[in-house]
Parts: C-alpha cells; sequence; structure tokens
C-alpha cells in the first residue's frame, strides 16, 4: 500500500503545482487582455466563377414610359480567350441592347455596354446578364449580374409576400428555408 500512497502524493504535488502556474499565469493573461485590443483581421469572401467583375452607372430611378440609358462597365482578369456576354430583362422591362456580345479578352481594358430600358408600369425591374469567360485552354467559367430598375414611386410597386422560416442547424447555426420549384428537363 505504500506505493500507492507514494504514487497518490506525487500524483496530487503535481496537480497542485499544475493549477497554481495556470492561476498565476490566469492573472497575468486577464491583466493582458484587459489592455489589450482586439485585433481585427479583415477577409473577403471570393464567390467560384469567372474573374470578371461589373459595374455600372444607372441613376436608380426611371420614369415610366421614358426610356433610361445607362452603362454597364466589365472588367476581366484574364490573359487571353473570349468573353461571351449574354442578356436578358424582366417581364415587362424592354431592354434594347446587343442580346449577345463577345469580347477579346486581350488587356486590360475595361468593356463598356450601352444599355437603354423602358417600362409601362411602375415595378421593379432587372437587366440580367450571364458571363462566359473561355480561356483559350477549353476552361470555361460563368459569372452572373443584375441591375435592379426601379421605375416610378416605389410606394406603388406590388407588394411580393416572402414565404421563408428560420430554423437552427445542429452545429448551432441558422438557415432560411423557402419554397422552390424545381423542374428536370432530359
Amino acid at each position: 500500500m505504500t506505493i500507492y500512497k507514494t504514487i497518490s502524493a506525487i500524483v496530487s504535488g503535481l496537480a497542485l503545482t499544475a493549477i497554481s502556474a495556470c492561476s498565476s499565469q490566469g492573472a497575468v493573461e486577464q491583466q493582458t487582455v484587459a489592455k489589450d485590443q482586439p485585433i481585427l483581421v479583415e477577409t473577403a469572401t471570393i464567390k467560384q466563377g469567372a474573374d470578371v467583375s461589373f459595374s455600372h452607372n444607372y441613376d436608380g430611378n426611371t420614369d415610366p414610359g421614358f426610356v433610361e440609358n445607362f452603362q454597364i462597365f466589365i472588367q476581366e482578369g484574364y490573359d487571353a480567350g473570349t468573353l461571351d456576354i449574354s442578356m436578358n430583362a424582366s417581364e415587362g422591362l424592354t431592354l434594347t441592347a446587343n442580346s449577345q456580345t463577345s469580347f477579346s479578352m486581350s488587356g486590360d481594358a475595361v468593356r463598356t455596354l450601352n444599355i437603354s430600358v423602358s417600362a409601362q408600369t411602375p415595378n421593379k425591374y432587372y437587366v440580367n446578364l450571364q458571363a462566359r469567360a473561355n480561356d483559350g485552354s477549353g476552361q470555361v467559367m460563368l459569372r452572373s449580374y443584375g441591375v435592379a430598375i426601379y421605375v416610378g414611386d416605389p410606394k406603388l410597386y406590388p407588394k411580393v409576400e416572402q414565404k421563408f422560416t428560420v430554423e437552427d442547424t445542429k452545429d448551432g447555426g441558422k438557415i432560411i428555408v423557402m419554397e422552390a420549384e424545381e423542374t428536370i428537363e432530359k
């Protein structure tokens, strides 16, 4: 039994030493934490897809029955290949522009698309763009972009009832569950 008492005494002594070391170290850490400000690290989320970015100069206000002219600017990060752009507009919005446009991806130039839109009914519409970047080596990447077009007074827009619920996940996060309709074509 003496061997068990000896081992117990050694383990107890080591445990007390460790606890006292942690206690004194904890006090120092608490003082340091109280004085130091947290370092904020800015992170960026990059969407997968083509290295293509869009911007526009639409001012966000269009009167019903009038034509609105603006430009969409496209920049890509490729050294070679072809960039194909296709466009369409929401139902009720008239889009006057080439629905299919192609650019060579050589050089760093910003490409400009001249857009004209009009609608008779006040509403929120969209000009949708799909970019297809073919880098010349057989690699094809896609990128989508939309420009919201506001026609008339926003108070007159029909309200869309949003149907969704928020649920907790097993890992403590939250997800938004929405209705969806899927069509599978052969």
